[in-house]
């Protein structure tokens, strides 16, 4: 009896253990557990989620399909060639010419350059910078000088410009010039040369000796095929030196023109070196039709040793001072002095102003319509 009872209970007590492992192992395994250990008796597989390896980059669904802009980069076609005016904060108008040479209204003291939408400019030697934002036909600029005064301005396009040159039919870009002068008429060639540049021609000074020229005195070279090139160069500097188109084949392979200023009885009163202005600040007032005009009364009084700075001004409101060189007190006679070296280009008279006596400058009027 008793042997059936303990049979009964060993029966009992396996069921109950196969009840047990029946509803505790889809338990264990809903956690992760496998069930097994290792020799310390910790369980082979964790639960907790593996750390990334460094280095390593968790990808995202949500940037898989993400798209990426770029920042858009602003460029603008170039300046060159074109012009601009308008007034600044201070109450001044301004107009500026971006020639293809580098330089600002063609004066070898003021230059540019742009990159993309941004443009930058400086007058008279660095004295004054300008940086500007190109936006369409409207320029937004702010400037300073060397005295830290500050000021800023916006420029528009100006409509179907792009020189303010009275002579811009005769444009001589890529023209390669040699002016050749004898010793006394410097100051003649350089003004040609400033002249022709202002024409965008690539020129360049050559002294020769004042002796042996007769076959070149008053003469420009050519090679075959430039003779209507060569008149058209003679006949802007014919108030400096008459000159007559010679050809020769020896000129073929430098393709250059050779202007002989050489004559020596023929001469523009620049060529008189008893004149010297070394350390006179002179600053030439321009309409913006008389920029030509301007710039080659910039060049001979630099060739006499002034300090020339250019400035435009609009072409109204300027009947007080149309025809003036404008001087301080006790410097009428060289006021005369220097209206008489660019009288072929603007008859002025001296006119006295007090507001003149600090800044030590004269004011060259060329602002007549002619």
């Amino acid at each position: 009896m008793n042997a059936i009872v303990r049979s009964l209970g060993l029966l009992i007590a396996v069921a109950i253990l196969l009840a047990a492992v029946i509803l505790v192992g889809p338990a264990a395994r809903s956690q992760g557990g496998s069930g097994e250990k290792d020799s310390k008796g910790n369980s082979n597989k964790s639960t907790t989620r593996p750390r990334p390896r460094p280095g390593s980059r968790r990808s995202s669904n949500r940037n898989i399909n993400r798209r990426v802009t770029p920042t858009p980069v602003t460029y603008a076609a170039s300046l060159a060639g074109t012009s601009w005016a308008g007034p600044d904060s201070t109450g001044d108008y301004r107009r500026f010419t971006f020639t293809s040479n580098g330089r600002l209204n063609n004066d070898a003291s003021d230059t540019w350059r742009q990159e993309g939408n941004k443009i930058y400019w400086e007058i008279n030697d660095g004295y004054s910078h300008y940086e500007g934002t190109i936006n369409g036909d409207q320029i937004d600029y702010k400037a300073y000088n060397k005295v830290n005064l500050r000021w800023t301005g916006t420029l528009t396009r100006v409509a179907g410009s792009t020189t303010s040159n009275p002579n811009a039919d005769a444009n001589f870009s890529g023209v390669s010039i040699r002016i050749v002068h004898i010793p006394q008429r410097l100051a003649d060639a350089q003004v040609a040369a400033a002249r022709l540049r202002s024409l965008r021609a690539d020129v360049t000074l050559y002294e020769t000796s004042d002796s042996g020229n007769g076959d070149w005195v008053g003469r420009i070279v050519y090679w075959e095929g430039q003779e209507e090139l060569a008149n058209r160069i003679a006949s802007k500097v014919s108030d400096i030196e008459v000159v007559t188109p010679k050809f020769s084949a020896d000129t073929e392979g430098k393709r250059t023109f050779y202007l002989w200023i050489a004559n020596k009885k023929q001469g523009s009163s620049v060529a008189n070196n008893e004149t010297n202005f070394r350390g006179v600040s002179i600053r030439v007032v321009h309409i913006p039709q008389r920029l030509a005009d301007a710039q080659v009364a910039a060049a001979r009084l630099r060739s006499l040793g002034a300090e020339v700075t250019l400035y435009e001004t609009s072409d109204s409101g300027n009947g007080d001072w149309v025809g003036r060189i404008v001087y301080w007190e006790g410097q009428e006679e060289l006021a005369s002095r220097i209206a008489s070296r660019v009288a072929d280009i603007e008859v002025v008279t001296p006119k006295f102003s007090s507001d003149t006596e600090g800044k030590r400058t004269f004011y060259l009027w060329i602002a007549s319509k002619k």
